[in-house]
């Protein structure tokens, strides 16, 4: 990808990445996640996702804290 890749240049780069064929979809995921160059899993919702991600950063919190 270019040193400054453009927002199309991302959103195709995310869809293409997570095998998402649906415009709409693939619109939905980059608007949430953009160009985070996470792995998506498409059979989730982005509200399941949310979830997961905020799940795994208050466990990883806790267990900093705990060290």
């Amino acid at each position: 990808m270019a040193k400054h890749p453009t927002l199309l240049q991302h959103f195709r780069s995310l869809a293409y990445e997570n095998n998402i064929k649906d415009f709409t979809k693939a619109l939905e995921y980059f608007t949430v996640f953009g160009a985070t160059g996470w792995k998506i899993d498409g059979s989730k919702s982005v509200d399941v996702l949310i979830k997961e991600i905020r799940n795994n950063e208050n466990n990883g919190d806790r267990l900093n804290k705990n060290h």
